[in-house]
């Protein structure tokens, strides 16, 4: 199994490289605002797969998600956030509201 945390860290090393390199200011904030660009790549990634449905774009909307999990990985990382634990937890909430039908 993946450890997101090693993950995270690796990715963060990656992002400040590339980053650094562009002279691009590298912060949270930052890659939370780049993450919403994937977002919205995503969004249109699924759009091109869903009225198209050809396997290049289901690979390109899966390189968007991918994308969007790194960021998050990267903004955790920066914040030393467990992200492994982080996830378990919302998890057992979601489970919990599930179970509780509420949101």
């Amino acid at each position: 199994m993946i450890n997101l945390n090693e993950h995270a860290k690796k990715a963060q090393e990656i992002a400040f490289n590339r980053w650094y390199k562009k002279d691009v200011e590298y912060n949270t904030p930052a890659i939370l605002k780049h993450c919403a660009g994937e977002v919205c790549e995503a969004v249109e990634a699924y759009n091109k797969y869903l009225y198209e449905n050809s396997k290049s774009h289901r690979n390109e909307l899966a390189a968007e998600l991918a994308d969007i999990i790194t960021c998050a990985l990267i903004a955790a990382a920066n914040e030393d956030i467990d992200i492994e634990k982080a996830l378990q937890d919302c998890q057992q909430k979601n489970e919990a509201r599930a179970m509780e039908g509420s949101k």
